[in-house]
Order: structure tokens, then C-alpha cells, then sequence
């Protein structure tokens, strides 16, 4: 059973807490990069999913932040904010994959949010 996963737009990360609390920015083309590297792993989480239920689809909005640390960035929180697919497993399974991506250190003070969603579902010709 194949994955198809539909190039999501991105939404532009944005600084976490208070206006003027964090300086920290990050280009959206850099976080949509790193997102990429994550694909095939994400595509694995969710193929995973589709052998239990096979019609599985929908949308995940998954929001983390993106930490300096020694030279480049790093996952910090992550959590699923939205899970219209109603499945733990996969949420959990694409929050582990974009744990292992490697994110450009943003630049400034503090730390950047980003919101992203994923949109998933089969394959065409898939059930």
C-alpha cells in the first residue's frame, strides 16, 4: 500500500510567546527543506497506518518549535494541534520524524513556532 502525500503549503513559522519577548526568525523556505527531509519517514508513519485502517485520511496540524543549539536548529516541544485523521500512532510517528530532520539555527533570541499541516491520504487507485 502506497503513501501519497500532497506538497502542503507551508505556513510561515512564526516567533513564539510575546511580540518583542523572542527575535528569533527562520526562513519558511528553510523550515519547508527540512520538513522535506522528513517526507519519507512521515510517508512510512503513515503506510503504517494505512494497514489497519485502509481508507485512512485527513489532516494533521502539528506544531513545534525550532531551538538554537551548538550551530543549528533543534526540535523543541512538538504537539499535534488538529488530528482530523483520529489516529495517536500516526500523530506520535510524525512527531518522531521531524525529531530527526536537522533545522537551520534560527537567527536572534529565542526560539520560532511553526505550524504545519500535513495532508494525507491513499494513494490513487488505493482503497
Amino acid at each position: 500500500m502506497r503513501a501519497k502525500l500532497p506538497e502542503p503549503a507551508a505556513l510561515p513559522p512564526r516567533p513564539a510567546g510575546d511580540a518583542g519577548a523572542s527575535t528569533a526568525r527562520l526562513d519558511a523556505e528553510d523550515v519547508q527543506t527540512a520538513i522535506q527531509a522528513a517526507k519519507p519517514a512521515v510517508a512510512g508513519c503513515y503506510e503504517q497506518a494505512l494497514k489497519r485502517t485502509p481508507d485512512l485520511g485527513g489532516r494533521l496540524l502539528v506544531q513545534f518549535t525550532i531551538r538554537q543549539g551548538e550551530g543549528k536548529g533543534s526540535l523543541g516541544d512538538a504537539e499535534v494541534i488538529e488530528d482530523g485523521l483520529g489516529n495517536p500512532f500516526l500523530g506520535m510517528c510524525v512527531i518522531d520524524a521531524l525529531a530527526k530532520v536537522d533545522y537551520p539555527a534560527p537567527s536572534g533570541q529565542g526560539e520560532v513556532v511553526v505550524k504545519y499541516p500535513f495532508v494525507l491520504k491513499p494513494a490513487e487507485g488505493e482503497p
